[in-house]
């Protein structure tokens, strides 16, 4: 699925994409540049996969699909989908951020610090 910047991005589109919480990645085969999002920390399936189609100031696309599963084999065709519920809850979220209506990832995965504890001795623990 192609999707069109409306508006030109006030940064990079790799900036961009950092703050969505994507990663970039290099295949050596093809030699190209993409960019992935991991849906869990198990390994490197399900995730977003997108590629910068076009990155000039007045026009920026990318091109973003769904892989659900890994290939089988090197010659088996792509699993990926071009559409979907799933993919397009993504996309409406890279739009949002586009626009500055949803936060970032990384402002949202912020933790508070946490209040300082005074630590007791083993004396003070068990007899207060």
């Amino acid at each position: 699925m192609k999707l069109q910047f409306e508006h030109p991005l006030a940064e990079t589109m790799q900036y961009f994409l950092k703050r969505a919480g994507y990663k970039e990645i290099f295949d050596r085969r093809s030699n190209k540049h993409s960019w992935i999002r991991q849906l869990n920390r198990s390994g490197r399936y399900p995730r977003f996969h997108l590629y910068i189609v076009n990155e000039t100031p007045g026009s920026q696309a990318i091109d973003i699909h769904f892989d659900a599963l890994r290939p089988l084999h090197r010659t088996e065709a792509s699993t990926s989908e071009n559409s979907g519920p799933v993919l397009d809850q993504e996309v409406e979220r890279i739009k949002g951020l586009a626009t500055g209506s949803l936060p970032s990832i990384q402002s949202s995965e912020v933790k508070q610090p946490k209040k300082e504890v005074k630590k007791k001795s083993w004396f003070e623990k068990i007899f207060g």
